[in-house]
């Protein structure tokens, strides 16, 4: 079969991609190894996120609320409405879908075999865009031992809560699964290999998120612990770290970090340019070292994020359709981590000689104070110049609502003044890019 442009993988950023050149009128095909929505549907993002609304209602109306049973049926429940209402959608686009894997054996020849039919087909396209995804990353050592040790593909399975659970790794999906475990009545110590956590972030903001992590949940936040062994002993879980240093818990959880999937390349090895870290180089119009073969979402590596895979996806559909005249180019996006009250980034906030922060805390907010939700703060990077907004970080309620007020202005060039000339709905938590 020939397409004008053949998609691998069937995540956000691969149903993206299929959407968007199928309605621009190019004959379009997606190949998917699992139930469409991908692995972010079936085993990271829809489930943490179930998990996080459900423990945040448990927090409000008390833990008795909680119930793990209740939780698997919405994951169960939400995940295969994804699947459903994304065939739908790609059905009535006019895109192919194809069950397999899906694998790049020359530049324009795609082979996708089934293991379940044994049966195998090749595909031909002019252009290929691989969005494969990634996988957790796990050694001999430190890896999942069910129903005692898990990983966030396994957390919808669990059949009770942990009393004490070692959380290992302190990134967005880390400091996620343990906020919601501590909401729902586990002790959590959070064992985190680096100097702090959520090392891509604010250093002030993030230490005002881990403040509310161990005062308000509750949670043993232990920095510099690099575990290097997890292991089941009876009824225990027991870590070890390179520090020396030994934790026991009755449950353990790895998130200690994905890597980029580029198993689909099977042509020669030098062809394909990877990173440093084993994902697939891109250029900004999302093309690698192959003029016809782009990599969006997670197969380009970190920040792994389902609005930068979708904004990929865009960005390397238009390029095939318009070339370097496509009017798209990456911009900054909000790395958001949904704890019961959230953190997020845009851009940086690293201060220079050319550039000034505003900081503003959320206990000034009427909204806030109301609320009981008074502690956060936002800080903004501007340009001394130019007034442009470069960069921003915040923790608190809504804040990443905030957050993404400031990235549209970013994209639209607003200045920061022209972004708060208005005063905003009163008294809402918006009101922090405005109040005087």
């Amino acid at each position: 079969m020939k397409y004008n442009v053949v998609i691998l993988g069937g995540g956000p950023a691969g149903i993206e991609a299929a959407l968007l050149a199928a309605d621009s009128g190019l004959r379009t095909a997606l190949v998917a190894d699992m139930p469409l929505g991908g692995r972010s549907t079936w085993g990271s993002l829809v489930p943490s996120k179930i998990w996080l609304e459900e423990t945040h209602k448990a927090l409000s109306q008390g833990q008795q609320s909680f119930s793990l049973s209740q939780v698997r049926e919405k994951i169960k429940a939400q995940t295969q409405r994804v699947a459903q209402e994304t065939r739908a959608r790609l059905e009535a686009s006019g895109a192919s879908v194809y069950s397999g894997k899906g694998e790049v054996i020359a530049p324009n020849e795609i082979r996708v075999s089934n293991p379940e039919t044994a049966a195998a087909l090749t595909l031909t396209a002019q252009y290929v865009i691989a969005a494969t995804g990634s996988e957790p990353v796990f050694t001999s050592q430190v890896k999942p031992a069910p129903p005692r040790i898990i990983a966030p593909r396994l957390a919808g399975a669990m059949e009770a809560l942990p009393s004490r659970l070692l959380m290992v790794g302190g990134g967005v999906t880390g400091v996620e699964y343990a906020s919601a475990f501590a909401a729902a009545g586990s002790e959590v110590v959070l064992l985190q290999k680096g100097p702090r956590l959520l090392p891509r972030m604010d250093a002030e903001v993030v230490q005002a998120l881990e403040t509310w992590l161990a005062e308000d949940l509750g949670i043993q936040v232990v920095k510099d612990a690099s575990v290097i062994s997890l292991k089941v002993e009876g009824e225990e879980v027991i870590a070890q770290t390179a520090e020396g240093k030994t934790y026991r818990g009755s449950h353990g959880f790895i998130a200690a970090g994905r890597k980029a999937d580029t198993t689909f390349w099977k042509g020669a090895p030098e062809q394909l340019a990877l990173t440093e870290s084993g994902a697939v180089r891109v250029n900004e119009f999302c093309q690698s070292s192959i003029p016809n073969l782009y990599a969006i979402g997670d197969a380009t590596g970190a920040p792994m994020m389902v609005n930068q895979a979708q904004m990929q996806a865009r960005i390397a559909v238009q390029h095939i359709l318009h070339g370097d005249a496509s009017a798209l180019r990456p911009k900054p996006l909000v790395e958001a981590v949904y704890t019961h009250l959230p953190i997020g980034q845009l851009g940086d906030t690293a201060l220079s000689d050319e550039t000034y922060l505003v900081r503003k805390p959320f206990s000034q907010l009427l909204k806030a104070q109301i609320t009981g939700e008074e502690k956060g703060v936002l800080k903004v990077k501007v340009s001394k110049a130019s007034g442009q907004i470069l960069g921003a970080a915040a923790f608190g309620a809504h804040a990443i609502d905030i957050l993404a007020m400031i990235q549209v202005a970013i994209h639209h060039g607003l200045t920061w003044e022209a972004l708060r000339a208005s005063p905003l709905p009163h008294p809402t938590y918006s009101e922090l890019l405005t109040i005087l």
